[in-house]
């Protein structure tokens, strides 16, 4: 029995199991989750680059007062800038009046679309008047601006093919009526 024993080896104890390198599970886990970070990163920085116009609009809005007296032409070229950032394409510059307030009615929601083109209109029209204005009449355009701004689907491929339907079929009118 004794010699059974001496026969017997030592107990070797297994090597330490080092975390590196990794199995091929972790290497995709850390894979996956870098291409994830990309791209939320990447969709933030579009997101942030598509509202600066918006964004700019609001600062200079703040920035008009009811003093300056040509504030109310500083709102509609405001407006036509917004327009023209997303669509640059779009006769934005030309349009005034009915025309301007039914493309921007456009961008909007169709719940909204209504009464913005008739505040608009009516907003068009005082544009060039000569009259007293009112601080009344100031906070009521430039809210009517600020609400056009949040709530306007400028990015919308929806929104983008309706003002380009539109813009088509109103440069043919002008082009045929002046023919």
């Amino acid at each position: 029995m004794n010699n059974s024993l001496s026969e017997l080896k030592d107990i070797h104890i297994p090597a330490t199991v080092n975390f590196w390198p990794p199995a091929y599970g972790w290497w995709l886990v850390v894979f996956s989750t870098l291409v994830l970070l990309s791209l939320i990163v990447v969709l933030l920085i579009k997101r942030h680059m598509r509202g600066r116009a918006k964004r700019q609009a609001k600062q200079e809005i703040r920035a008009l007062s009811f003093e300056s007296g040509a504030w109310r032409l500083g709102l509609n070229s405001i407006v036509k800038r917004v327009l023209m950032s997303y669509y640059p394409t779009l006769p934005v510059q030309q349009l005034y009046g009915e025309h301007l307030s039914q493309l921007l009615s456009l961008t909007l929601p169709t719940s909204k679309q209504a009464l913005f083109k008739q505040q608009m209109s009516e907003f068009q029209q005082r544009l060039y008047q000569v009259g007293a204005d009112s601080e009344a009449d100031y906070e009521k355009d430039k809210r009517l601006v600020l609400a056009w701004i949040n709530s306007a689907k400028l990015s919308n491929r929806k929104v983008a093919l309706n003002l380009s339907r539109w813009s088509e079929q109103h440069i043919n009118q002008q082009g045929a009526s002046h023919v």
